[in-house]
């Protein structure tokens, strides 16, 4: 029995506070905190409301810099690919350039070649044509000197004949003259 008196006596204590303190509160009072109260929350509110939105304005901000960054991105991406391409192609030029121009050279050098060949083989040609011509001239020559020879000493032969036999009448001639 002597526990619940002292707990009925502790609650009786703690409403006499309770009622201590409430007793200065007065409707008017209690709805100007209220209002008050009201007041502050609705400016909270609206202080928040603006940060909320600055905030998101903010954020729509650095979506769009992250989205023009990444489409710069993209963009340099793309240059890189496109220099890339353009190097592999000067790489490919270059390399076709200096394959021509060992083709030329080499070209070059067979007909250097070629040429001094065809002018070997035309002296060659023209000395053998020279040496041959001088050949037939020259048997042309001894033929003739040949028939000159003896187309002269036929005519030597006939004159000395003629010779004789006009010598031979003179002689006959003469002997019949005596």
């Amino acid at each position: 029995m002597g526990r619940p008196k002292k707990i009925h006596k502790s609650v009786e204590l703690k409403n006499d506070v309770v009622l201590e303190n409430v007793k200065s509160i007065t409707l008017d009072g209690v709805s100007k905190q209220i209002a008050a109260v009201q007041v502050d929350i609705q400016q909270t509110l609206a202080k928040l409301s603006t940060e909320l939105t600055q905030n998101l304005d903010t954020l729509n901000t650095v979506n769009t810099a992250i989205a023009l960054k990444q489409e710069e991105l993209k963009n340099l991406h793309d240059i890189e690919v496109t220099k890339i391409s353009l190097d592999t192609l000067n790489q490919d030029i270059e390399a076709t350039r200096q394959l021509w121009t060992d083709e030329q050279t080499k070209k070059a050098k067979e007909d250097d070649l070629a040429r001094r060949e065809r002018q070997l083989r035309w002296t060659r040609e023209e000395e053998q044509y020279k040496y041959e011509r001088d050949q037939a001239h020259k048997k042309l020559e001894d033929d003739f000197n040949a028939r000159i020879q003896e187309a002269t000493k036929q005519n030597t032969l006939q004159a000395e004949a003629l010779q004789r036999s006009w010598e031979k009448r003179e002689a006959d001639l003469k002997s019949k003259e005596q």
